[in-house]
């Protein structure tokens, strides 16, 4: 499933050039396992979640990728968009909203 046109744009406005590819590409592959909990389009919420946590640092973005794959809920729970007004926390720090 290709990457949501928002979070290609937040990609390309938080993450220096040389990054952006290794970005996509992760978020990409990421093995987020929805399960029963989330529906799949719920991914470009965490990966907006991912997004905002890494802050555009690539070693932060690479542990979040992780984190994600483990659990997603904690990565939308420490972005601060894991209750039910996540689309206007993301607004309030400055992100395309879905």
């Amino acid at each position: 499933m290709p990457l949501s046109p928002i979070v290609e744009a937040e990609i390309r406005d938080r993450f220096a050039p040389g990054d952006m590819r290794e970005v996509m590409e992760r978020l990409d592959a990421a093995a987020i396992p929805l399960g029963s909990r989330a529906a799949p389009s719920e991914r470009p919420r965490i990966h907006l979640a991912i997004i905002k946590l890494a802050g555009g640092n690539m070693t932060t973005f690479r542990e979040a990728v992780a984190v994600a794959e483990r659990d997603w809920r904690d990565v939308l729970v420490a972005a601060g968009v894991g209750n039910a007004d996540w689309r206007e926390q993301l607004a309030r720090a400055g992100m395309r909203v879905p």
